[in-house]
């Protein structure tokens, strides 16, 4: 190797060594939370001046009141970093560099004997594929339990068009989807139980941790 050569690869290595490591910019979770909770008592609200059976309406009245105290806020511009919903996105963005940027959040509680509180994560690619993330909250903090693959999946573009008529759906426990677009809330619908409509697909990835490609993690 000649000197220039030498002299030239040292000079490179030298650069490259005091090159500031590529810092990944977390997106402002605070602003996130606050709008993703936005988002769906907008959509709990519509759904109530909307509804004309009694019933539906005092489940309606209900719901706004109880996903404030289960994302443990007063107001609707409350920031909490305790909120169970906080704890979600922070779980999601604190090693999310290497993700896309576009995604849904499916919050689907089950009740029972007790109630289980888990979340999905989807990431939906060209080819229709979703990459599913399995979550379950447990010792005060998101775990993800598990991950599994469906394909020939899709969301409609407004998810609006999945509410169906009360009593009419295929859901035994109220559930939220959000679209997520580049990191931001896009769109948060609340799906009472009974009003989500099969078409959507979501009652597959529900039961894809019961599924044979299902893949547990040990956190």
């Amino acid at each position: 190797m000649c000197k220039l050569t030498s002299i030239m690869r040292f000079v490179f290595l030298a650069y490259s060594a005091n090159m500031p490591a590529q810092v990944y910019a977390q997106p402002p979770i605070d602003s996130i939370f606050i709008n993703w909770n936005k988002s769906t008592l907008i959509s709990i609200k519509r759904q109530l001046e909307s509804a004309t059976d009694s019933l539906q309406k005092a489940m309606y009245e209900n719901r706004l009141l109880a996903v404030k105290e289960y994302w443990n806020i007063k107001n609707i511009g409350d920031l909490n970093n305790k909120s169970i919903r906080y704890k979600l996105i922070k779980t999601l963005f604190v090693k999310s560099n290497d993700k896309k940027k576009d995604f849904y959040i499916i919050e689907a509680n089950e009740s029972g004997s007790k109630v289980l509180l888990r979340s999905f994560v989807l990431w939906v690619d060209s080819t229709n594929t979703v990459d599913i993330e399995f979550y379950d909250f447990f010792n005060e903090e998101w775990q993800r339990t598990g991950k599994f693959k469906k394909t020939n999946f899709h969301f409609q573009i407004d998810l609006k068009n999945y509410i169906s008529k009360f009593g009419k759906g295929v859901n035994y426990d109220d559930i939220v989807v959000t679209e997520f677009k580049n990191n931001q809330v896009k769109e948060s619908e609340y799906y009472l139980y009974s009003t989500l409509s099969p078409e959507s697909k979501v009652k597959d990835v529900l039961g894809g941790y019961k599924k044979d490609n299902f893949l547990k993690i040990n956190n």
